[in-house]
This record gives structure tokens, sequence and C-alpha cells, in this order.
């Protein structure tokens, strides 16, 4: 029995030990990495900018760089500065389209038909730098026939614009300025000098009192562009939304006696210049010129490009986030999906 108890003693005391080097080791370890992130700050801060330019990469094929989504950032477009002169800015009158690749045989249902958007001023003077936001479509109004284009800004004063050939017959490719690069600036400016283009106002009511208050869901932006001191969060009741008020100055009301929100006149003054105000009311103007082309198909009997096989209920609708490709195209009116077999009875 004593010689059982003194190998029970002996593991008990092995446990111990066992137990008191691992906390060493493991306060040794904290200790060091807490040493080395004192030491050696830079390793985060050289980390931060990594991340930065990878999120705002400008490869076109990455669903997270901006030119995926053919926009520049906000950080550009503050950098361009205010309009005050129309004539420096994009024209549809002097801008041109051409194709990339001359082709003296027809497309065929379901190539890819590339043009080149050639930017100039209102000068005639060529446009060197990107920024411009345009649409592209390829239609056939005989046909009721009309589908999106996928358009690249080359960031060079070029954009280029790539349609699928949908369904066969002679169809028009065009372009539309959906912003210029100036407007675009000024939207991004307007929004660092005003809390917002339409303000939102929360009414807050008790019993006979009542007070509206200015709200935003930026608390920083809020304070900065108000005389508030104190802010009612309501992001609890905004579905977990960021989202606050100004806290009521009337004694009798309370945050919780936040009532909903409106807006009302008069909207806040933008402050904008002469060229930009032109610019706003000319809206998405049309490029004059046009491109037609003439679709054909080896198989007589098809009038449109081959329905997919896959049902939508089936479709892995993520993937859509991984393409710049259209989703589908109008025939005879009719909305038909390109990814998957589907239709829409109202729209």
């Amino acid at each position: 029995m004593a010689k059982l108890a003194l190998n029970v003693w002996k593991y008990v005391i092995g446990i111990v030990v066992l137990a008191i080097l691992l906390m060493v080791y493991m306060f040794t370890d904290t200790l060091v990495y807490s040493f080395h992130i004192r030491l050696f700050p830079a390793a985060a801060v050289t980390w931060e900018p990594e991340l930065s330019l990878k999120r705002y990469s400008y490869d076109v094929s990455d669903p997270s760089g901006a030119r995926f989504y053919n926009i520049i950032l906000e950080e550009e477009a503050l950098k361009i500065k205010p309009c005050i002169d129309v004539n420096l800015s994009a024209s549809l009158k002097h801008s041109s389209l051409s194709f990339i690749e001359y082709k003296d045989q027809p497309y065929n249902i379901g190539d890819e038909i590339t043009i080149l958007v050639t930017m100039k001023d209102g000068y005639g003077k060529r446009i060197m730098f990107g920024g411009d936001q345009l649409r592209g479509t390829i239609e056939n109004k005989q046909l009721q026939a009309s589908a999106p284009c996928v358009v690249t800004d080359n960031m060079n004063g070029t954009h280029s614009v790539t349609c699928e050939a949908f369904w066969s017959g002679t169809s028009s490719i065009i372009v539309v300025l959906a912003y210029p690069r100036e407007i675009i600036a000024t939207n991004y400016r307007i929004r660092t000098q005003v809390l917002a283009t339409r303000n939102i106002y929360g009414l807050f009511k008790s019993r006979n009192y009542q007070e509206d208050m200015t709200c935003h869901p930026n608390h920083t932006h809020l304070i900065k562009n108000t005389n508030y001191t104190e802010l009612c969060n309501l992001t609890y009741m905004n579905s977990g939304m960021p989202f606050y008020c100004g806290k009521p100055k009337d004694e009798h009301l309370l945050c919780q006696d936040w009532e909903q929100v409106r807006t009302h006149t008069p909207y806040p003054e933008l402050q904008l210049s002469d060229c930009e105000d032109t610019l706003l009311k000319r809206g998405q103007p049309t490029l004059e010129q046009r491109l037609n082309v003439s679709i054909g198909n080896e198989d007589k009997a098809k009038l449109t490009i081959e329905k997919p096989s896959i049902p939508c209920s089936q479709y892995n609708i993520t993937k859509l986030w991984q393409s710049r490709k259209a989703t589908g195209f109008f025939y005879n009116g009719k909305w038909n999906f390109r990814n998957c077999l589907g239709k829409i009875d109202k729209y």
C-alpha cells in the first residue's frame, strides 16, 4: 500500500509540475508577443495600407476593385477641381465611336462586339484622363430587343464597350454619358460640405409636446454639421443599421419618445458653380453617333441565343457578383434570363 501511495504522489507531483511549466511557457510566449508588438509597430502600420491597395485595386476582373464597377473612388474624385468651363467637360457632340476590330463578315449570335469610345471636350480636344461614367446598350427597336453592354473606363479618355450578340438582325450600339467626371466629383464634394442633400428629421412626441430633430446614419457627420451636443442612438430601432438623431431640447421629451422620420423643405442649399449647375440640368445625353452591327446565325431556325438549361431555382446567384456581363436581355418586349432558365410574368 505504501508503495502504491508513493506512486500516486509521484503521479500527482508530475501533473502539477507539467501544469506549472505550461503556464510559464504561455506567460513567456505572451510576454514575447507583447514585447514584439511594442518594439515593432511598423508591421501593423505597413499592413493596413497593403489592405487598402488591394481593396481599391484597378483590376477589371476583381470584384473588390473600383474598376470592376467602372467607378472612381472618393479620394480620387475629390482631387478633381470644381468645374468652371462647361466646354472643358466631355462633349457627346465631338466624341466618337469606332470598332476595335473591323469585320467584313457579320457577327454570329453569341459573339462579343467591342467598340471604342474616344472622348473629346466641347472644344473638340481629345480628353486624356478617365472618370466619366458611360452606359452602353445594344438594341433593335423593330424586334423590341435590347441588352446592356459592359463599359470599361481605360483611364486615358477612351472607354471600351463590349456587347453580346443575343439575337440576329441589324442592331445599333448606343452610348449615353450617365455622369461626367465633374458631376461625380461634385456629388462627392457636396457630401463633405453639407449634412445631406435632403435632410431627415425625427419627430419626438409625448403628450402635448413635440419636436423635430435632424437625423443621420453617421453620428460624427451629424455633430460636425449641426450644433448638437447630445444625440439619440436609434440604431436598435432601425433594424441594427446606424441611425442617430439630435436629442430633443425640450425637457419633457426623451429619446424613447421618437415616433417617426420625415423630410420636408427647405432643402439644404448646395454650393454649385454655374458650370456644375449646367451639367446637372443637362441630364444624361446620348452620343450623336451610333454604330450599326449585323448579326447572323448559322442555325436559321434560332433567332436568339440558346436558353440555359439550369433552372433559376437551382442557380447559384452569388456567381452574378463575380461577373460584369448582362444577366439577360429583352426580346419581343419580354425579359430573357442569360444564366438560368426562368421567366418573369410581370415587371
